[in-house]
């Protein structure tokens, strides 16, 4: 477990931020199935977050208030 921790870690301190946040896109899309080479492919991806918070954590405090 401490050498995953290492990688991470040495992942973290040499890679630039802006090639991490790419790459952080790019894992989001895959778990949301969607394509990150397409054009539109933040926005979908900012839809689909937001929708998902709202369904699991605003719609249920209106239904049972």
């Amino acid at each position: 477990m401490g050498e995953l921790t290492n990688q991470l870690k040495k992942y973290l301190e040499e890679t630039p931020k802006e090639i991490q946040e790419q790459h952080f896109f790019e894992i989001a899309c895959k778990i949301q199935n969607i394509d990150p080479s397409l054009p539109n492919a933040k926005r979908l991806l900012w839809w689909k977050q937001f929708k998902e918070k709202f369904l699991y954590t605003f719609l249920p405090v209106f239904i049972f208030v």
